[in-house]
């Protein structure tokens, strides 16, 4: 009887020690799940009020900034050539400057408000991607983008841009320039994405490039985002990027 009863005070014991096992699991788990939770509504709150004033200095630039400049031009355009022997070199002089301020605005314009991003996904990648080609002429660009695109959400489509531009960032400040980068847009099914290929001259430096931590940081903040995948892989002497999300996800 003695055996038997501490056997059932072990039993009792052991019960009572995977009860308080599996609820401390439990809370641990819902304490993680919440966290996650209020990270992502946390983000997505700061990514949508950036958007917002981002939006108001763009306007801002263009009706206040650019309307000036504009005006100035014109002024300067209009100057009587014989105020002074040396008003067509100070004309010029200004004139440039103007050009210069123009083509910032213009830039910082498109920095804040991404070109076509309220518009067609495809033409906003388009945009992107010539500014790029302007900054990196040694590689050869190639895109595939579609004509027509469902309307994305404009929250969706700065993630998607955002990232974007970050993965050029990443890549192409690097020592070792691509030959060729090809970036396609397309749909499988319910998934929306973007592929971008880097084609390189040697395996090595391929696998030397996809080790960059900042390509995980870029997988974790497209998650968090918009619950979408961005995953890399190299192929021969070529590194494959894509971002996947599905095309009836929503930002909420």
């Amino acid at each position: 009887m003695v055996y038997d009863n501490r056997f059932i005070i072990y039993t009792q014991t052991m019960i009572s020690v995977e009860q308080i096992v599996i609820l401390t699991t439990f809370i641990s788990i819902a304490m993680l799940l919440g966290s996650r939770y209020r990270t992502k509504n946390a983000l997505q709150w700061w990514y949508e009020t950036q958007s917002i004033e981002f939006n108001e200095e763009a306007e801002f630039a263009k009706n206040g900034l650019l309307q000036e400049s504009f005006f100035l031009r014109r002024s300067i355009e209009l100057l009587d050539g014989n105020l002074t022997s040396n008003s067509g070199k100070v004309k010029e002089k200004y004139l440039n400057s103007i050009e210069k301020i123009y083509d910032a605005v213009t830039e910082l314009i498109n920095h804040l408000s991404p070109a076509y991003v309220n518009d067609s996904l495809p033409l906003a990648i388009q945009y992107l991607v010539s500014a790029w080609k302007i900054k990196v002429t040694a590689a050869s660009w190639v895109t595939k983008l579609p004509v027509d695109w469902d309307n994305e959400s404009p929250i969706h489509s700065r993630v998607l841009l955002s990232l974007l531009n970050r993965l050029f960032q990443v890549i192409l400040s690097q020592q070792q320039i691509p030959q060729q980068i090809q970036v396609c847009l397309a749909k499988q099914g319910d998934l929306n994405g973007v592929t971008v290929n880097f084609n390189y001259q040697d395996t090595l430096i391929v696998n030397k490039i996809r080790r960059i931590k900042e390509l995980d940081y870029i997988n974790k903040i497209f998650a968090i985002l918009i619950s979408g995948k961005f995953y890399y892989y190299q192929k021969d002497a070529i590194l494959i990027c894509r971002l996947n999300w599905k095309s009836d996800s929503k930002l909420s």
